[in-house]
């Protein structure tokens, strides 16, 4: 699925590589399988409860008939979509991307949950020179700031663990 319209079935093995790559292997991207179907979306910018309880418990719990991916989920508001680059737009803005093995088109549903909070000035740290803004919250919450603003396949993160006992992130 790169840059132009899909005319075979997708591989969902071949998908999560090329989103991976798109992305950089971006460490907040989740992917979830479910027998043949591929979930992926950008942990803190979506509702992990509703892709709990609309996409993957449905898929689940679900018989494996020959029937549309769409008549399992319970998600009201989702599109399709065979163009990578409508995929990648709509991860980075919030949506799940739903694909099934050998279909030609991917589900994009709409679970965003975006951080609503302003970047403010820290309180407790002045600094002479330069803006004047700070982030307070998790990593995860400021990751999912700053995407909301930035909404490109080009920002990149890379998380490590520090500290022998603490194992921050």
């Amino acid at each position: 699925m790169q840059q132009a319209p899909v005319n075979e079935a997708i591989d969902i093995t071949k998908l999560q590589a090329d989103i991976n790559q798109q992305l950089a292997y971006d460490p907040d991207l989740v992917f979830i399988r479910i027998r043949t179907v591929l979930v992926a979306y950008i942990s803190g910018m979506v509702d992990a409860d509703r892709i709990e309880r609309e996409i993957t418990k449905p898929l689940t719990q679900a018989e494996p008939t020959t029937d549309s991916l769409s008549v399992h989920l319970l998600t009201p508001e989702y599109t399709h979509t065979d163009l990578f680059e409508t995929l990648i737009d709509n991860l980075l803005a919030g949506f799940v991307i739903i694909a099934e093995q050998g279909q030609q088109q991917v589900l994009l549903a709409n679970l965003a949950c975006l951080p609503h909070r302003n970047i403010e000035q820290p309180e407790t740290e002045s600094g002479v020179r330069g803006p004047r803004e700070g982030f307070t919250e998790l990593l995860e919450m400021n990751v999912s700031l700053l995407r909301r603003r930035l909404k490109t396949d080009k920002l990149r993160f890379k998380t490590w663990q520090i500290g022998a006992l603490s194992q921050t992130e």
